[in-house]
């Protein structure tokens, strides 16, 4: 990390400018520059890592997503079409309240679909009840 700014591929991404974009919990699951999707590594290793998502990478990560989960309709036909129509519930355990790949993604999809956020839920690894929940699960 102490040389990303000598190996990013973009100029006008800076490690300062994502770093400030980082500093602000708000903007989980917004897109710096309107073109990447930024999330950290929780920095096990000492240093969290700053990971940049274009727009190219975000189709082939939903696509993989779509197949893995056909197996869904396969197993049971009923529960996939209660998804598809906004009907189901899916729930998720992420590390939350940081910029972590789950999290992010999670938000952006609401974000950008809010109906999704009716239906979907995150389970933080670190609590024993959902994020935004008053109630224990």
């Amino acid at each position: 990390m102490s040389h990303f700014d000598d190996w990013v591929t973009d100029p006008s991404v800076t490690k300062a400018r994502i770093e400030a974009f980082l500093a602000d919990s708000g903007n989980s699951g917004r897109e710096f520059l309107d073109r990447y999707v930024v999330c950290t590594t929780s920095g096990a290793t000492g240093i969290p890592a700053i990971l940049l998502h274009d727009h190219a990478a975000l189709v082939v990560y939903n696509v993989l997503g779509y197949a893995r989960s056909l197996s869904v309709f396969w197993h049971s036909p009923g529960l996939g079409w209660a998804l598809v129509r906004g009907r189901g519930r899916l729930a998720a355990v992420f590390v939350s309240g940081g910029h972590f790949l789950g999290n992010t993604m999670m938000a952006r999809r609401i974000r950008k679909m809010p109906w999704r956020g009716g239906m979907q839920r995150i389970f933080s690894a670190a609590l024993s009840r959902p994020v935004g929940s008053p109630t224990m699960c």
